[in-house]
């Protein structure tokens, strides 16, 4: 290999080589910064129905805490009013509050037996949601068939062996998710709020009624990518909600599916945060994503683990794609550099050459040179 040869070589191989690393560290921080804005879209989609589903479990917790204030209110009256004004008073007091939050489907303020009144075990007035999508009043559930004392949702908030004298240790209390047999049939929970008599005795609890019907229709719409699946837990039950991958599992133990099982459900739920877990369910690798409200709801995306990075890969394979055609068009160039540079030597090589001549007989004859160029090759043209 001539030396011109070798010069283009070396430098071709440098510049490979350089370019080559070049590339990679270039291709591998693309796609540390990619995937870290991925993550970042993705999460903030979590976050911003995080909030969502925060803002509107925080809004019937203080509805149900205003039904409580106005229980309170109404039971201190109720020895300077007629009871049918303070009936009267409950009736337009639940239908105005039932009317102006529309994510609840029920409130009433249930009193403990002769509390209210001493010849009535049941006082809870209620208001509702109808068939026709009208707030209703009623007096129905004060039976001895429906017995509101003995029912699942008024024992979570004020058990029967707590003592009435007692406060209890909290003000609010979220009932496990249940099918409403009442009424709707749906999926719901029940928010309880304590009533207190001014000398600290429980006096009932107040309760608004959330169907989660309308938040899984939500939060079942949520498309992070093509073929991503949202999922709802109840962290105090742990019964699964809403779970687009597998529908069959609503109202199962989370344990039951084991993906799900993966979760750690200890995660805070006060600032938004999301926690991310990577879990195969048959066979394909999904990117968890989740975040727990301040009352226990865990939301959360599952998305394949392909689907997050193929925007990315495809990125990467257009930079090697680039590289190369950067490379080639390099090797053109240097390729032209490397006949502009040399032309000159070439040039005096054969003049040079073309002025020794070897006759047949062996006779070495050197004709005489022209050379009209004034550069480095000069002194050797004419040497």
């Amino acid at each position: 290999m001539n030396i011109k040869g070798r010069i283009l070589l070396g430098i071709l191989l440098l510049e490979l080589v350089g370019y080559g690393i070049l590339l990679f560290y270039s291709n591998q921080s693309a796609k540390t910064t990619l995937i870290n804005v991925r993550n970042e879209q993705i999460q903030a989609i979590i976050a911003s129905n995080f909030y969502r589903i925060n803002n509107l479990t925080e809004l019937l917790e203080q509805k149900a805490l205003d039904l409580a204030k106005a229980g309170e209110l109404l039971y201190s009256l109720k020895t300077t009013q007629a009871i049918t004004q303070v009936e009267a008073a409950f009736k337009d007091y639940l239908i105005g509050s039932i009317t102006q939050l529309p994510e609840a489907i029920g409130g009433g303020i249930w009193f403990e037996p002769k509390v209210f009144d001493p010849e009535r075990i049941y006082f809870g007035p209620y208001a509702f949601l109808n068939a026709n999508n009208a707030v209703e009043f009623t007096w129905d559930l004060n039976t001895e068939a429906y017995n509101y004392h003995k029912q699942s949702w008024y024992l979570k908030g004020l058990p029967e062996d707590w003592p009435r004298n007692l406060r209890r240790p909290q003000l609010l209390y979220w009932t496990d998710p249940y099918y409403d047999e009442a009424g709707s049939k749906a999926l719901m929970m029940t928010v309880d709020a304590l009533m207190y008599a001014s000398d600290n005795r429980v006096i009932g609890l107040a309760t608004v009624d959330w169907s989660l019907q309308e938040m899984t229709n939500f939060i079942q719409k949520i498309k992070v990518t093509e073929n991503s699946k949202v999922f709802l837990i109840d962290e105090r039950s742990d019964y699964i909600l809403s779970n687009t991958l597998q529908p069959e599992s609503v109202m199962k133990k989370r344990q039951s599916v084991s993906w799900l099982g993966a979760i750690d459900i200890n995660v805070e739920g006060t600032d938004g945060m999301t926690s991310i877990v990577t879990v195969t369910i048959d066979e394909v690798p999904y990117r968890i994503y989740y975040s727990k409200t301040a009352m226990g709801l865990i939301f959360g995306v599952a998305i394949p683990y392909d689907e997050i990075y193929q925007e990315i890969e495809a990125v990467a394979k257009s930079q090697a794609v680039n590289g190369v055609v950067i490379i080639v068009f390099f090797i053109l160039a240097m390729f032209i550099l490397m006949y502009v540079l040399f032309r000159p030597f070439q040039k005096v090589q054969a003049l040079i050459a073309s002025s020794i001549v070897m006759s047949d007989g062996n006779e070495l004859s050197i004709k005489p040179v022209e050379y009209a160029e004034s550069n480095e090759f000069t002194p050797i043209v004419s040497a």
